[in-house]
């Protein structure tokens, strides 16, 4: 294993019975590092299993020693396993890669070090916790559970507790957290007991000063009144972390280790970061609490005003608008009669809702960003287009003014949004102006003429082939007849010398080529304009005029006509493959048919495309036709990345694409829904699978729509 020697990674090799044999200069180096003997920093002949069930007593560790014990009697080949690892000042985690080898059932582990993997994603995951509590505005000591919980267990903390302020002005333990491995509970018992002055013990000291604070063995800190119990507990490193904002403080987080650790900034610098935030929110809670009950004494003392706003309410619900009401931190206040039907909710209901319930977290986040803008800017804010889910979870575009309402200081203390549907004069202007079909058509463009200007290419060269090849054959034509003319009169003593000249004449034209070749160059010349005749009948078929009434269309040929002059787009990326079935004539606007084709089969083209770029493999793109009862099934697969199933719930809304600027214009699924749905009475629907592909499937009915 000296060849390994210079690689980072601790590697160790075990015969069957689990002693080691082999270690590499990283397992040396770790053991040395790490105070190891000096049997263990050799390591050879050291029985693996028992050092690892010398460890602590703990569920990973169990957990590891079932994982060996099966790879040593060959019910397993192979697993990989995360566990932490004490270091002196440090805790740090390792990934563990075991298998054995066939050849001779020896067994071969790999240690590889993911602290800092670990660190950065325990560190994610606290953030988390103070970004879910601000957006949902969470109860602060519900925010601290979650709080201790997750940053003892993402970083190995063995005890945590919240401390806030009693009735008496001490601060006082009201709940705790420990690690299932930490089974002393005396010092979680004396750490609820007890009550402090601000100032005293570590807890008391962080709320006096505002500011975090580290102990490296708390067990030996004379200040700390808990020391003895925490000595007894086996616990070393302490810091505490005030949850508050300017100059007040709501709670105090406390976390212990059992063993000493160096001050981790970072960690500390989160935590107190996150204080001050959980803290603002509080403070910003109270503010609009007192708002709120300043508003209502003002209502209850004011009967004019409520008979002003009465009426004013009215008139607002008369409104077929969109009208709302928000707060500073983005909750409804009040909605008119076109939002709360929008919505299904009352304004009972609709108080104090940052959003409903229903809708999709990404549109209420953009939702809080503009009514933020509009506090903090004091201006009036236009939003040309932006979506809003209805109670049935359809998504409706809207058109929104929000517009700040100032108190008697000139401070933004509400917002009013007016929002104006527009998703049906949207997809009309969409329709009229053939936007997406331009598009398409456009996207085709190049790739037509590339069709037609390669046949054509062929077509010149052959005919340039016969013209100079026919030249030579009239040439030769004319040598033979003079030869004829002097074999006519046989005492001619040019006889022989003429008959030599022709001979050299056809030697030089090579007639036997000619007669092989010119045939084959009529028949490419042929082919090449069929071809080109193939091309511009496809293009008429796809472009016929909009029809005002349904007319019975024969899909398989408008498929296929669809897919030739979409040839450019897929044919560089992917295989087609067609299985068109023994299907009726459907009753449909054929023009607007082939232009969904059109658009799924491009789609499917740039998923593929997506998937294969820079590389020599191709996808496959399938095109299939068959019948289901009363109507005929379209099917248009890809070998793409698929769908997330996010994206999925979106992309049959207007203006949703998730292609580059410039790229998509988020209306061909849109429009061809509608077309589909709408005016055909159809249904439109997709089946995917992350990595393996999309398959969109277009169901007509084969005798139209129903008139209801």
């Amino acid at each position: 294993m000296s060849d390994l020697d210079a690689a980072p990674l601790t590697i160790v090799r075990l015969n069957r019975e689990g002693r080691i044999t082999r270690v590499n200069e990283a397992w040396r180096r770790f053991a040395r590092e790490n105070g190891g003997d000096a049997a263990t920093t050799e390591g050879v002949g050291l029985d693996y299993l028992s050092a690892v069930q010398g460890g602590p007593e703990d569920a990973a560790t169990r957990a590891l020693v079932a994982l060996l014990e099966e790879l040593m009697s060959c019910r397993r080949a192979s697993f990989t396993h995360v566990y932490a690892c004490h270091a002196p000042t440090e805790v740090r985690w390792f990934r563990l890669d075991a298998e054995r080898i066939a050849s001779d059932a020896s067994i071969v582990i790999v240690h590889s070090n993911i602290t800092e993997q670990q660190v950065a994603a325990g560190r994610l995951t606290v953030q988390a916790v103070v970004t879910h509590a601000l957006a949902a505005r969470a109860p602060l000591l519900e925010t601290c559970h979650q709080l201790i919980e997750a940053t003892c267990q993402s970083l190995a903390w063995d005890f945590g507790a919240i401390w806030v302020q009693g009735d008496d002005n001490r601060i006082k333990c009201v709940e705790t957290w420990s690690a299932p491995h930490f089974a002393d509970r005396s010092f979680a018992e004396v750490t609820l007991a007890n009550s402090f002055e601000k100032g005293c013990d570590l807890a008391g000291r962080v709320w006096n000063s505002l500011s975090p604070e580290w102990v490296s063995n708390v067990s030996a800190d004379r200040h700390f009144v808990r020391a003895p119990r925490a000595a007894a507990a086996g616990l070393r490193t302490g810091f505490a972390v005030p949850l508050g904002a300017e100059g007040e403080v709501f709670a105090v987080v406390e976390f212990f280790s059992r063993i000493e650790r160096a001050p981790e900034l970072a960690l500390m610098e989160l935590l107190t970061t996150s204080g001050v935030q959980l803290g603002g929110q509080v403070l910003r809670e109270r503010a609009e609490q007192r708002a709120r009950e300043a508003e209502a004494a003002e209502r209850r003392t004011s009967l004019a005003s409520k008979q002003n706003a009465e009426r004013f309410r009215q008139i607002l619900d008369a409104i077929p608008d969109l009208v709302l009401v928000k707060g500073p931190r983005s909750e409804i206040l009040w909605g008119n009669t076109a939002f709360r039907d929008l919505y299904g909710m009352s304004n009972e209901q609709l108080q104090g809702l940052i959003d409903a319930p229903f809708n999709e977290p990404d549109y209420t986040l953009q939702y809080i960003r503009d009514d933020a803008l509009v506090f903090s800017s004091g201006k009036m804010l236009e939003i040309p287009n932006e979506p809003v889910t209805r109670v049935d979870g359809s998504v409706r575009q809207m058109r929104t003014t929000k517009s700040p309402i100032f108190d008697e200081a000139g401070k933004v203390v509400m917002l009013v949004a007016v929002c104006r549907d527009i998703t049906e004069q949207t997809r009309l202007e969409e329709h009229l102006r053939l936007a997406d079909r331009m598009a398409s058509v456009g996207t085709m463009a190049a790739g037509v003429a590339h069709e037609i200007n390669t046949p054509i290419q062929f077509v010149s060269d052959s005919v340039h082939f016969l013209r100079d090849g026919m030249k030579d054959v009239f040439d030769l034509v004319e040598k033979l007849k003079d030869v004829q003319r002097l074999a006519a009169d046989s005492q001619n003593p040019d006889l022989e010398r003429a008959a030599s000249i022709a001979a050299e004449a056809e030697e030089s034209a090579d007639l036997a080529y000619l007669r092989k070749n010119v045939p084959t160059a009529f028949e490419r010349s042929i082919d090449g304009l069929e071809r080109v005749s193939t091309i511009v009948r496809s293009m008429k078929e796809f472009a016929h005029p909009a029809q005002n009434e349904m007319a019975p269309v024969d899909l398989n040929r408008a498929i296929q006509s669809t897919l030739v002059i979409s040839g450019n787009e897929y044919r560089y990326v992917a295989e087609l493959e067609t299985d068109f079935g023994d299907i009726p004539q459907v009753a449909c606007y054929g023009g607007d048919i082939n232009q969904v084709i059109l658009n799924l089969i491009v789609n499917a083209a740039h998923a593929i495309a997506d998937v294969v770029r820079g590389t020599d493999s191709r996808g496959k793109l399938t095109v299939r036709t068959y019948r289901d009862g009363d109507n005929v099934v379209i099917s248009i697969g890809d070998t793409g990345a698929g769908i997330p199933e996010p994206i999925g719930k979106h992309i049959f809304e207007p203006f949703f694409t998730t292609k580059e600027v410039g790229k998509g214009t988020g209306q061909g699924l849109a429009l061809a829904w509608g077309v589909v749905k709408e005016k055909h009475g159809g249904e439109l629907r997709f089946e995917t699978k992350l990595g393996e592909g999309t398959t969109f499937f277009v169901h007509l009915p084969i005798l139209g729509k129903r008139r209801d």
